[in-house]
């Protein structure tokens, strides 16, 4: 299995609990990329995109909370973005759901992939200065 998402010190925001959650998202699309590649049966595909589209929801939700509880200025607009992967989620689950399991899976690890990558290294990255100064590690 070759792995889409590899964790790198680079994807570190320096908060350990946002880190040790963004591990677990790049093990779930790889465990999603997996299952598509190895041509596993539906509902193991299935299963795999419940965990993704549940467990992203639960990151969100804590890092949101982190971000409230730390009074994070630019709070509103990080939801905002957490906001529209969380539609664009649950829009690739209703298709697959719907019976487009063909092109869903592949369509959604693309996205992911690109999304998380861009969201840590360009958006999540914002607040590791702000939580380092707070001394939030």
């Amino acid at each position: 299995m070759s792995e889409l998402m590899v964790w790198k010190p680079d994807f570190s925001v320096g908060v350990a609990l946002m880190d040790v959650q963004h591990k677990k998202v790049f093990t779930i699309i790889n465990e999603l990329q997996d299952a598509v590649e190895q041509r596993r049966a539906s509902s193991v595909v299935a299963h795999a995109l419940d965990e993704m589209t549940a467990y992203t929801q639960y990151h969100l939700r804590e890092e949101e909370r982190l971000l409230e509880q730390h009074g994070y200025p630019t709070l509103p607009e990080h939801r905002l973005k957490h906001e529209i992967l969380t539609k664009r989620l649950l829009l690739f689950k209703k298709s697959y759901d719907e019976g487009q399991t063909a092109i869903v899976p592949v369509s959604l690890l693309s996205f992911l992939q690109e999304w998380w990558t861009r969201h840590i290294l360009q958006i999540d990255m914002q607040y590791r200065d702000f939580f380092n100064q707070k001394g939030v590690r």
